[in-house]
């Protein structure tokens, strides 16, 4: 039995963990959560210039 086993770095199922495989995974996290926050920052700019829009039509009217 090696160190990384003994420690309990062994995952369920009996397949061993390579380090890389758990760098790649830390790796993969901060895209997601850009992703996210660019959608959110999205959402909120669009909602704020779709107000500003209607806004102008409301004061000028539908061309009466």
């Amino acid at each position: 039995m090696s160190a990384g086993h003994a420690a309990g770095h062994e995952p369920p199922g009996g397949e061993v963990w390579d380090r890389r495989d758990v760098v790649d995974r830390e790796r993969e996290q901060p895209p997601c959560v850009a992703a996210v926050a660019a959608t959110l920052v999205g959402a909120i700019l669009g909602g704020l210039a779709g107000m500003r829009f209607h806004r102008k039509v409301d004061q000028t009217g539908l061309g009466r």
